[in-house]
């Protein structure tokens, strides 16, 4: 600071001074307000967890005590009950039809129409009735017909029947009973505990029986209590679940894909084996607890941090669970922390505010003393400065000298910039003279470059036409070749049919069959000179034709090349496509595609020739695949085949304008796109590799 004057000393230290004593005061009021809000922020924390628990703890004792309910009845007292209601209401029904056809049917239809009733009877499912004829014979049984007829003594053996027989004996005697054993269940081969309800059918002494399995009652019972729980909702998502001990899920309600499943290798995204987990704790002790993971949130599909309260619940093996989202917690948390952030931020801008109307204070002071002594030459200085930055960017056309009126530092500076004003004026009046002789040179240039574009125009059309005509050329020598056969044989036939009349023995049929294939050659040789014919024409016309129907036309003008060079034409065509375009094009671009992939092919591969040609569609846009089997084109080679003038052939067997006249016409000319690549496939169990060019056109 000894370089500065008295005043700006002055103001540096009293600025200096308030920033200072604002700054601690800030800090200290910072601190305190963070201490406050983070004890709050803890006990609001403890106590929001602890209300969370004692809300779990209460909806798993509503859970227990409703499961509790629907198990107790599935007791032996409750079995015996609803089988005796059930009896009682089939015995009601007999009953009544006993008495009403006693005296109008006989006694073997009366015994019969009651069998039927008994045997067909069902509730419950699978709930049936059986007939035994005394306490040892069994007259009709539903399920097992077998039975029928058997003595019971032939079924149980030893305490067993002992136990039955006084059951059924009971029942004789009591005019009704309860019987507890152990029956084969229909498809099984293991006896499962049973109750049984008895009673005497006294018209004609029959014991009717009905029972049902215990295991089937506390199935029944936990598919009851399974589909109650999943029903049960608290809050706006608050819901359910059980699993066993394995741990496998029993019922989740709003994940099912997890019923059935294991789950002892489930971990959140903290590595946390919460089923495992949950099953130590419901071993201990208490039975039961708390557990802390992250789990889905239903509807939104995102995992958040979740507090569960678990009870085992020993009658049937299960765990029953609940839990809720502590996200509500922690937004509060997060909303109590950032409204500590907004009460610091507001001392923060307290402590500016105070900062600035203290420096506005001095600096207001201290203004009139350095206003005229120092502000008023540094913007005069600044603003010629400026103007002398626009000039040397070409904003400003001229620019004047400063006018100085000190000798201090400000007038020093002021001189240096006079100085190379003077220095970027003459500089400036150079350049322009040099900007005007380079005007007038790219002026010329550009005349020069406009007339050399159109020359090479005109030489690429040249070209392009010249391409058309070699393809042309070398279509009449494939013409002249299919048509040696054709001709041949109208030759051959007229001569035979000439001779055949100067000696006498040309009959009718042989006159008929050799004319009939003299016509068919001829409309053959018709059928090549019109495909020939379309081709040459060159109208740009667009239309819409049958893409298969271009394909075969395409595929006769080439056809006396595909004989000649041994080449197997392999289609696979969507007859179905039609295409709104420019037929003639797509010809000529086919014929350029084959006319490479044919050269490659004499070049590279001896025998099995085969070049493979396929459409689709796919959506809105038709696909052609060209493909062959001469090995590929080199990578090197590859990125560049559409550019113009690129060849690998002698110089006197391709212009490299071929496959970039192709690229113009179905990109330029089609909308379209083309591409080439190399590929390897199999054809007939045997591998080939070769190039593969694919059109890919807008259906309209």
């Amino acid at each position: 600071m000894k370089n500065l004057s008295i005043q700006l000393k002055i103001m540096a230290i009293s600025i200096f001074i308030i920033i200072l004593y604002t700054f601690f005061m800030a800090l200290d009021s910072i601190n305190t307000i963070k201490i406050i809000s983070n004890n709050n922020i803890k006990k609001y924390e403890q106590e929001a967890y602890q209300n969370k628990e004692n809300d779990l703890k209460s909806y798993i004792s509503i859970a227990i005590t409703t499961v509790d309910s629907i198990q107790r009845r599935g007791s032996k007292e409750q079995i015996k009950k609803n089988l005796k209601l059930q009896t009682n209401q089939l015995f009601s029904i007999i009953n009544t039809f006993y008495d009403k056809y006693k005296d109008t049917m006989t006694k073997e239809e009366l015994k019969n129409n009651l069998k039927f009733l008994i045997i067909n009877a069902r509730y419950a499912n699978n709930g049936y009735y059986w007939i035994n004829e005394n306490e040892y014979k069994i007259l009709e049984h539903p399920i097992y017909p077998q039975l029928n007829g058997i003595e019971v003594s032939k079924m149980y053996k030893g305490k067993a029947f002992k136990q039955v027989e006084a059951s059924l004996k009971n029942a004789k005697l009591n005019g009704s009973g309860f019987m507890e054993y152990k029956w084969l269940r229909k498809n099984s081969k293991i006896k499962e505990d049973k109750i049984s309800y008895l009673r005497v059918f006294k018209p004609y002494g029959w014991i009717i029986g009905t029972g049902v399995y215990l295991e089937d009652v506390k199935k029944s019972l936990q598919k009851e209590a399974l589909e109650t729980l999943s029903k049960m909702k608290y809050g706006k998502n608050g819901y359910f679940w059980v699993n066993d001990f394995t741990p496998t899920m029993l019922m989740h309600p709003v994940l099912p894909e997890l019923n059935g499943e294991n789950l002892s290798k489930y971990t959140d995204p903290n590595g946390i084996y919460v089923f495992n987990k949950i099953v130590q704790i419901c071993k201990s002790k208490q039975k039961g607890g708390f557990v802390k993971y992250s789990w889905i949130k239903p509807y939104i599909n995102k995992t958040f941090q979740k507090i569960s309260y678990v009870q085992a619940y020993e009658k049937w093996n299960w765990i029953i669970g609940t839990g809720e989202y502590v996200t509500d917690i922690q937004k509060q948390i997060e909303f109590m922390k950032n409204q500590t952030d907004e009460e610091i931020s507001n001392i923060i801008q307290s402590f500016f505010i105070k900062i600035i109307f203290a420096i506005s204070f001095i600096i207001i002071l201290i203004h009139f003393l350095v206003k005229y002594n120092i502000i008023i030459p540094i913007q005069n200085f600044q603003k010629n400065f400026m103007i002398f930055i626009d000039y040397i960017n070409s904003r400003r056309q001229d620019i004047s000298l400063i006018k100085n009126y000190s000798n201090d530092e400000i007038g020093q500076m002021s001189n240096i910039l006079n100085t190379n004003i003077l220095i970027a004026k003459e500089k400036f009046d150079k350049e322009i003279e040099l900007k005007k002789e380079l005007k007038d040179l790219n002026d010329k240039l550009e005349v020069k470059i406009q007339e050399e574009v159109l020359k090479s125009k005109t030489i690429e059309e040249k070209l392009f036409e010249s391409e058309r005509l070699a393809s042309m050329g070398e279509m009449i020598g494939n013409i002249a070749h299919q048509w040696r056969q054709p001709l041949s044989v109208i030759s051959t036939g007229s001569t035979g049919l000439l001779v055949q009349s100067e000696l006498g023995v040309l009959d009718n049929d042989k006159l008929i069959k050799t004319c009939t294939s003299i016509n068919n050659n001829a409309q053959y040789l018709s059928k090549t000179i019109d495909d020939f014919r379309n081709f040459i024409k060159g109208d740009r016309i667009k239309n819409s034709f049958r893409l298969s129907s271009q394909i075969d036309s395409f595929l006769k003008l080439v056809e006396g090349s595909i004989k000649s060079n041994n080449i197997k034409i392999i289609l696979s065509l969507d007859k179905s496509i039609n295409i709104d375009g420019y037929e003639n094009e797509l010809t000529q671009c086919m014929m350029n595609i084959y006319n490479n992939a044919k050269d490659a092919l004499v070049e590279n591969i001896k025998e099995e020739r085969y070049i493979f040609i396929s459409t689709t569609q796919e959506e809105n846009n038709i696909v052609i695949k060209i493909k062959d089997n001469a090995n590929g084109i080199p990578t090197k080679v590859l990125p560049k085949i559409f550019d113009p003038y690129f060849t690998t052939k002698h110089q006197s067997k391709g212009t490299g304008l071929g496959l970039h006249m192709t690229y113009n016409l179905i990109v330029n000319g089609m909308n379209g796109k083309i591409e080439a690549k190399n590929v390897e496939y199999e054809y007939e169990n045997k591998k080939y590799k070769g190039a593969m060019f694919t059109i890919t056109l807008p259906i309209n």
